[in-house]
């Protein structure tokens, strides 16, 4: 395409092209030309008498040239599929996404899943270290909590390799529980572990906490990670040999309230509680498992927007009296939204 542009040395193009963006002058839907050493900008118009002053100083030229469209790629998945969904079900998109390495997981919304396919290949174009979209094909269910999935585009995978604080893990996606989105929490509390501590991670799945907790704080002085579901214990095993964490980390296969008055009694300065749902009924194996002189929980659980702490609290207090104890609320914080009327929250609290 024909158009005016303007030709300068590339040692003083950054200058020129802060003067055009701060005058209004940048053409940006022309890609810039680059030869022999010299850089042209296209103009969206005629620089007036004052503009070309400032021009001349930068010992550029004005003249016109042959530019190409610079093609600008889709800042968004639904700025993507704009053109391609109707208004109503670009209303219903969901454009938010779970990425484990190269698979990426996306809840489509009932009506759009005939737009499966499209919104599957969008984001793969869209991303290009991506090699796999599923979708969500059914909620949370059964006694390991575990998600159905359905591949959507891309080749089909079984295992996702996930990197996150300096750790890397192996994950089967489709048959154990895991969420990118608790990265946050998990280097936040490892942050917290100190050394010689003895921390419990319940409901531990692949082993993310107890991984990365192991990174962060290889003084520690045990972590124990005990999970129920045996698929996701022998992958807890596979990823604490591949982060080198043998000697930090104890991964035990069972049910906390079984596990916690055997093995635990009496051991742990400190117990993480990543399980939102149900949670409430894992209370007691936590203050079995601490010290006699007690220590920290984190205590993980679902709430109404409106006042989201308050019945937790009103729990955690109702046991520690039950065991003789005291508590005292160190931080509350919402981890993330979880539908528009429940929130998930954290309670840090300490027991004495």
């Amino acid at each position: 395409m024909r158009a005016l542009g303007i030709e300068i040395e590339k040692r003083n193009a950054q200058k020129l092209h802060n003067l055009l963006v701060g005058k209004r002058l940048l053409n940006g839907k022309l890609k810039p030309l680059h030869a022999n050493e010299k850089v042209i900008f296209a103009l969206l118009r005629e620089p007036n008498a004052h503009e070309k002053l400032q021009i001349v100083k930068l010992n550029a030229k004005i003249s016109k040239k042959d530019f190409e469209q610079n093609i600008q790629k889709p800042r968004s998945l639904r700025e993507a599929l704009s053109a391609k969904l109707t208004k109503s079900e670009l209303q219903h998109l969901i454009s938010s996404f779970d990425v484990l390495g190269d698979v990426a997981v996306i809840e489509i919304p009932e009506g759009l899943e005939k737009r499966g396919r499209l919104i599957g290949k969008t984001l793969i174009e869209l991303n290009p270290g991506l090699k796999s979209v599923y979708r969500i094909a059914g909620a949370h269910s059964g006694e390991y909590r575990t998600q159905k999935v359905e591949l959507i585009a891309g080749k089909a995978q079984k295992t996702a390799h996930y990197r996150e604080h300096g750790c890397i893990f192996e994950i089967d996606f489709a048959d154990v529980f895991f969420s990118p989105r608790l990265s946050t929490e998990r280097k936040r509390i490892a942050g917290l572990v100190k050394p010689k501590e003895a921390v419990a991670v319940f409901f531990s799945g692949v082993g993310p906490f107890a991984v990365v907790i192991a990174k962060k704080q290889p003084l520690a002085e045990k972590i124990y990670a005990v999970e129920l579901n045996p698929l996701a214990h022998r992958q807890a095993l596979d990823n604490i040999a591949l982060n080198h964490a043998e000697n930090e980390v104890e991964a035990i296969e069972g049910d906390v309230n079984k596990i916690a008055p055997k093995l635990l009694k009496g051991k742990c300065d400190r117990i993480v509680m990543p399980m939102p749902k149900t949670s409430e009924h894992f209370l007691d194996s936590a203050f079995i498992a601490l010290k006699k002189e007690g220590g920290i929980v984190h205590y993980y659980h679902f709430g109404p927007t409106e006042n989201p702490y308050a019945a937790s609290i009103a729990i955690i207090k109702q046991i520690a009296q039950k065991y003789g104890k005291k508590i005292k609320i160190l931080q509350k914080r919402i981890v993330r939204p979880f539908s528009a009327s429940t929130v998930q929250t954290v309670l840090d609290f300490k027991v004495y």
